[in-house]
């Protein structure tokens, strides 16, 4: 399967402008096969058709872990607001297709086939006045969907408050792994955790360890 991508002009170029998070995930080649992919990352789009301050997360069971980054890439929105962005360089260049929102907000779909890997996401715009800690405050909810380590499905949802600094109470999660929390009969019990390294960067990443 592949992704044809036939825009040829660029009217709509002003419409794709701002500080934007993507966050895809899907499904990758391995050696031990398909396994659960996610991606997430950030950029600024100058309105133009150039693509800056770039930057990526990876994390698959299989390989783990791996941040990047990227800058110098291009974009084209067409006069139907579909189109596509080149992130990366070399061989680790990708072009992504999305649709915008009449917001600024989008979909995106990627599809490698050097890698296999095959996402889909959202497109979301960034209010930067937003990047301090000083601005997450109050109760909040979580949800992260992917895989283990045996690829098998794995969920995790729950609450926490946040007061502003790198500290985080009142923290309860529910997690289930391919049904092997709680004897097999789906989420487990409700968890207590909280921290004390929330940290966020003037790019918007932040970081945090529940305990």
């Amino acid at each position: 399967a592949s992704v044809s991508i036939a825009v040829t002009n660029c009217p709509n170029n002003a419409n794709f402008k701002g500080n934007y998070a993507m966050l895809l995930q899907g499904w990758s080649d391995s050696a031990s096969g398909e396994v659960y992919t996610g991606m997430a990352g950030s950029f600024v789009a100058d309105g133009a058709g150039n693509i800056t301050q770039g930057m990526e997360d990876f994390n698959d069971p299989s390989d783990g872990y791996s941040p990047g980054t990227f800058t110098g890439n291009s974009y084209c929105v067409a006069p139907d607001n579909l189109g596509f962005m080149t992130i990366g360089s070399g061989s680790n260049s990708r072009t992504l297709a999305f649709s915008l929102q009449s917001g600024g907000n989008g979909n995106i779909i990627f599809y490698d086939a050097s890698t296999g890997f095959q996402g889909s996401g959202v497109l979301l715009k960034q209010t930067t006045s937003a990047f301090s800690l000083a601005q997450i405050t109050g109760p909040y909810a979580l949800e992260l969907i992917g895989a283990d380590m045996q690829g098998g499905r794995y969920g995790m949802g729950g609450v926490f408050t946040a007061n502003g600094t790198a500290n985080l109470t009142n923290g309860e999660l529910d997690m289930n792994d391919s049904g092997l929390f709680n004897n097999g009969n789906g989420p487990s019990n409700p968890l207590s955790f909280s921290s004390n390294d929330l940290t966020l960067a003037a790019n918007g990443r932040g970081t945090v360890g529940l305990n």
